[in-house]
């Protein structure tokens, strides 16, 4: 195994929009990510975000380590309080220590409250900039408002849509957890949507990365 470190956020939007086939999906492919993860590193430490009426920590009240992590079917109802989401991310990283960090965030929609704000204080963690950063679009590209995504995320290149394969993304965890500058992370995002488009992978470095499982909605 190898004894990757570092701490996994998920940001995942459990707003009324994501009912149905949407938090389906999310559920199957977030349960078969966490076992990836774990398979990957025990060592790495998992922290869940959801956001609807305001926004939670799931799991506990810090990161833990994804070994202890167990997933738990999320539900939907409410609105797309990404702003509230954003005010955890900040206070988390605030007291994470200095491991690196990979943050994902899954939405299908447009914020509903302000988010900007808590957005630009975000901005002001050295944590956060520090991290690298994905998004990710669940649903019709025309329900998909990209700014609050690109305005996270720094680069439009680091925006995946419908793609929650779990081999994937262990592509990423693998690669990501360490720092970079954001030249070196857009060269990782390239890097690994490429070799899984041409299949060509290293055993030795990659996980198994296939889009075949992605979603048309």
């Amino acid at each position: 195994m190898n004894e990757q470190t570092g701490i996994v956020y998920f940001i995942i939007d459990t707003s009324g929009s994501m009912e149905g086939a949407r938090i389906k999906y999310i559920n199957l492919k977030m349960d078969e990510l966490i076992q990836g993860i774990n398979n990957l590193s025990s060592d790495i430490k998992i922290a869940l975000i959801t956001f609807s009426n305001g926004a939670r920590l799931e799991a506990g009240i810090k990161p833990i380590p994804v070994s202890e992590f167990k997933w738990q079917n999320l539900s939907t109802g409410g609105v797309t309080d990404i702003g509230a989401a954003f005010k955890i991310l900040n206070e988390l990283l605030s007291v994470s220590g200095s491991a690196a960090s990979l943050i994902f965030l899954v939405s299908d929609g447009i914020p509903t409250d302000h988010w900007k704000p808590e957005l630009a204080k975000l901005k002001q963690n050295e944590k956060f900039n520090n991290a690298n950063k994905i998004a990710i679009t669940i649903g019709d590209s025309i329900d998909v408002n990209e700014e609050h995504l690109i305005d996270f995320t720094g680069v439009k290149e680091a925006i995946l849509f419908n793609t929650l394969n779990a081999d994937y993304l262990l592509c990423y965890i693998k690669k990501s957890l360490k720092k970079f500058t954001q030249r070196e992370w857009l060269d990782i995002i390239r890097e690994v949507h490429t070799d899984t488009l041409e299949n060509e992978f290293n055993d030795d470095d990659w996980s198994s990365c296939d889009l075949s499982s992605e979603e048309d909605w």
